[in-house]
């Protein structure tokens, strides 16, 4: 065998454990990333506002009438919703109107154990579930907090809860003229 050739395999011999190398690392990449985000992610359990015991059903509740709205749900949780110049306008008043009581009395009754949850966001980041929930208590929903579900990989902007599906409907109508996106989700 000549040197040429002793060269060429030692070359194409280091190529492929580079390429191999390459190839783990990319698929290790994933695993290292979801590992760091369960470390920072999953809050302590004294410091989260769960009052359920129980897993969370996933899917929406769908009637004749929303049954279409669950296909155009925006299915990335990292994105804060969008907000109507209506909403805009309002957290640009001064803070004496924000701070001001509701003159106009809510027409739904809320359930502390409800099984209708009305959710305004579902996020990977808490922080933006927090923000999220930080906007809603500015517009008068005291109720809203932050509750993680997935055993802590999704922290959603829970508005209230309802005994009724009728009651979270109205709640959800409310929020959607302010220009807040939100859904109602059944728990199991």
């Amino acid at each position: 065998m000549s040197r040429l050739d002793f060269f060429t395999l030692i070359i194409v011999g280091v190529l492929l454990f580079a390429l191999g190398f390459l190839i783990y690392r990319a698929t290790q990449l994933p695993k290292e990333q979801t590992a760091e985000q369960t470390e920072q992610g999953v809050p302590d359990s004294d410091n989260t506002n769960n009052t359920t015991a129980g897993s969370v059903d996933t899917s929406t509740v769908n009637t004749p009438g929303n049954a279409a709205a669950s296909d155009d749900e925006d299915l990335d949780d990292d994105e804060v919703p969008a907000v109507s110049e209506e909403k805009l306008l309002a957290e640009k008043v001064p803070a004496q109107k924000a701070n001001e009581p509701s003159a106009k009395p809510r027409d739904y009754n809320s359930s502390s154990s409800g099984n209708f949850l009305v959710i305004a966001g579902s996020f990977r980041q808490k922080a933006n579930a927090e923000a999220q929930v930080k906007r809603l208590k500015k517009s008068g929903y005291d109720q809203s907090g932050v509750e993680t579900f997935n055993n802590g990989a999704l922290a959603v902007a829970m508005v209230d809860r309802f005994n009724s599906y009728a009651e979270a409907e109205k709640l959800v109508a409310e929020l959607k003229k302010k220009g807040i996106d939100a859904f109602i989700k059944k728990k199991e």
